[in-house]
């Protein structure tokens, strides 16, 4: 029986690169890192083409918004600025307010790190979810 990581290198070779790579996102067990992973998710969730969601990733980090205090603080012109500048146009304004209140929410109930959300839940995906979407969850 093959192992995850022999798994996953099968993956890789024959899907390609992951959104992950292509957007710059080095995967580490590290709060920054594990937040612009969430920020592709954000961004990959709507009906937007996956390489504008990529370059959108991007260029937020490029802006500085690497990190929920730096999303936080940056305006939500700056947000939109961003996300216009990657093409992501279509829900600009609205991903804008939703990035600015994920970061406030991941701040507050949080200090920032997703590793916290996920050790709250005690590692359950449907707590996680849960927690992650408190309106909804």
């Amino acid at each position: 029986m093959a192992n995850h990581d022999d798994t996953a290198r099968r993956l890789l070779d024959e899907a390609g690169r992951t959104y992950a790579d292509e957007a710059g996102i080095r995967l580490t067990d590290q709060p920054a890192p594990l937040y612009r992973l969430l920020v592709l998710s954000v961004l990959l969730s709507t009906r937007i083409k996956a390489d504008i969601a990529v370059a959108a990733a991007r260029e937020l980090a490029d802006a500085g918004m690497g990190t929920p205090k730096a999303m936080l603080e940056a305006s939500w012109q700056d947000r939109v600025d961003a996300l216009g500048r990657a093409h992501y146009k279509r829900y600009d304004e609205s991903t804008a307010t939703a990035l600015g209140d994920g970061a406030l929410l991941l701040l507050d109930e949080y200090a920032g790190d997703l590793r916290k959300l996920r050790d709250r839940a005690d590692r359950n995906p449907k707590k996680i979810r849960g927690l992650a979407d408190p309106v909804n969850g």
